[in-house]
């Protein structure tokens, strides 16, 4: 009986604790897959470790009035977030609104 209730407490824990954030969950981490034809058309994706659990997809795009900014500036979130909420989560790269506009980060 008490190790009946010992393993109701730790599955109870355990689904708290994912739940929190508090145990990370693996992933798969995919930087500059390509999305279109020009070169700054890409992204990072990471997935988390149980696709068949997938929540949802999370996508980041950096601001800067299609003159500046970069995906890396999400880096940590994106992988964060696949983490912790089990979803797919991305961040990316957009084409500038003139090709003689360089990145200003």
């Amino acid at each position: 009986m008490l190790s009946k209730i010992t393993a109701i407490i730790v599955t109870i824990v355990t689904m708290i604790s994912n739940i929190a954030g508090m145990l990370p969950v693996k992933q798969t981490y995919y930087a500059d897959v390509a999305y279109g034809t020009h070169e700054r058309q890409i992204m990072d994706v990471c997935f988390p470790e149980s696709p068949d659990e997938i929540e949802g997809v999370v996508v980041f795009i950096h601001g800067g009035a299609w003159i500046q900014g970069d995906k890396a500036s999400f880096k940590t979130r994106v992988k964060s977030v696949a983490s912790k909420v089990g979803c797919v989560a991305a961040t990316m790269n957009y084409r500038y609104i003139s090709e003689d506009v360089d990145c200003v980060d």
